[in-house]
């Protein structure tokens, strides 16, 4: 019931582009005892732009206008707050890639009302709420074995020593233009670098190239 349920007081913003699921997910938040909405947001650009506020706990979709939601992951945690996933996307490759980028917790948008109250609770106390078709990827990724998971050094060895730079300084969470201006070359030629690399790794995201170059041990945080 709702009224048994009584997390740690936070600050929560949410990050979904649906103006009505960004509404409910909000009156959600402020229906909880001890919890405040600080702000929300439809897109990538505008998250960027709150990222200097303090919250406790962020509500993250995946499938942004301007970029994917995975992206945010890094930026968000090294403001300290919590990474509470709530999306559509189910398949097998996003629930992975996403808990490997640092979310807290993984939850479906068709979850009921309970099951993301309990979820921001859980998350806020230090669990990781993940729905349970969900956590059945999680739990396949860990039993796998360690000579058939995907990257180890192989594909880390054909990248080249500029795309190497780049990763680097995508680890430090420059921006694509930021990047440029440290490495000495255009955006244009960023982006061929970037594209360059997701092919090579397999990955579609900064974050996933990123984890993938520190899990070889080709750059490191």
């Amino acid at each position: 019931m709702m009224n048994e349920c009584k997390p740690t007081r936070g600050l929560i913003a949410i990050i979904e582009d649906d103006d009505e699921l960004r509404d409910y997910f909000g009156e959600v938040v402020e229906r909880m005892p001890g919890l405040e909405l600080a702000w929300t947001s439809p897109d990538i650009a505008s998250a960027r732009a709150m990222l200097g506020l303090r919250v406790d706990l962020v509500l993250l979709d995946i499938g942004l206008p301007d970029g994917s939601g995975l992206d945010m992951i890094g930026d968000l945690k090294a403001t300290g707050a919590k990474v509470l996933v709530v999306t559509s996307l189910g398949d097998q490759e996003t629930v992975v890639t996403a808990i490997r980028c640092g979310a807290d917790g993984y939850l479906l948008k068709d979850s009921s009302q309970e099951t993301i109250w309990e979820g921001i609770s859980v998350t806020l106390d230090g669990g990781a709420p993940i729905s349970a078709s969900a956590a059945v990827f999680v739990l396949q990724q860990i039993r796998k074995p360690a000579e058939t998971t995907k990257s180890s050094g192989d594909e880390m060895d054909e990248l080249s020593e500029r795309e190497i730079d780049l990763l680097k300084v995508f680890a430090l969470g420059y921006s694509y233009k930021e990047a440029a201006r440290a490495l000495g070359i255009s955006p244009l030629t960023v982006g061929s670098h970037v594209k360059s690399i997701y092919r090579k790794l397999a990955v579609h995201t900064r974050t996933e190239a990123v984890f993938s170059a520190v899990k070889s041990g080709k750059i490191s945080l």
